[in-house]
Parts: C-alpha cells; structure tokens; sequence
C-alpha cells in the first residue's frame, strides 16, 4: 500500500507532513530551535552538494561548481526557509528535482531505456507528490 500512495498527489508526503516532521524531530532531540532545524539542514547540504556535482558534470569546472553552490546555498531564500518548518516540502521537492535531473545526465548514457526511464520517472514522481 505504501507503493501504491506514491502514485497519489495526497499520498506518502501530504499536508501534514512538515506537522509530522516536526513532532518526529521533536519528539527526539527536544522542542529546541537547533534540533527543528537539523533536518531542514540536512536536506539543505544535500541539495547543496547535489547542485555542485550537476554543475560540475555539466561545466567541468570545479570553481564555478563549487562558488554557484555557494552562492545558492547562502541565498537569502535559502537561508530564510531554515526557519520555516512549512518548507520542508520545497526543499524536498528540490532535492528530488536535483535527483532527476543527475538521472536524466546518466541516463542519456545508457543503452537500456526500459531502465532509465524507471531511474527518471522515480524522483519525477516523488517531487511531483511532495506538492
């Protein structure tokens, strides 16, 4: 059934998913700022880091990579939903975007398309139900 509620906008990440987060993480480490942050963080350098690997595979040029990564990572935008626990599906929705579009660079690359089209269509569908 869980399988199945990815195929649902309203499925595995709906509404009351950052309510869910937050609870989870409180429930944790405290009702402290640094410890609702830490997930929001986390997704946060993942993206950052995945951002810097596309730019790199695309360019191949480290500065540019790694100062654009930056330049996205310290953005006021960015930076400013940290604090706002209602975001954590934009930023999901990001993450899974960056992991699409790193499928669709390697998947031009292979000779299976049966299997590169499963490799793209997952994160599609996954950022697709994060909104």
């Amino acid at each position: 059934s869980m399988l199945l509620a990815l195929f649902r906008p309203s499925g595995v990440f709906e509404s009351a998913f950052p309510l869910w987060s937050t609870a989870a993480t409180g429930s944790v480490c405290g009702l402290n700022i640094p410890c609702l942050d830490a997930p929001n963080i986390a997704v946060i350098l993942a993206c950052t880091v995945l951002l810097y690997l596309l730019i790199l595979r695309l360019l191949h040029n480290r500065w540019i990579a790694a100062g654009s990564a930056c330049l996205w990572a310290s953005s006021l935008v960015v930076l400013d939903s940290v604090a706002w626990q209602a975001t954590v599906l934009d930023k999901l929705v990001t993450l899974f975007s960056l992991l699409a579009l790193h499928a669709v660079i390697s998947s031009v690359r292979w000779r299976r398309t049966v299997l590169a089209n499963v490799v793209v269509f997952v994160p599609v569908l996954l950022a697709y139900n994060c909104k």
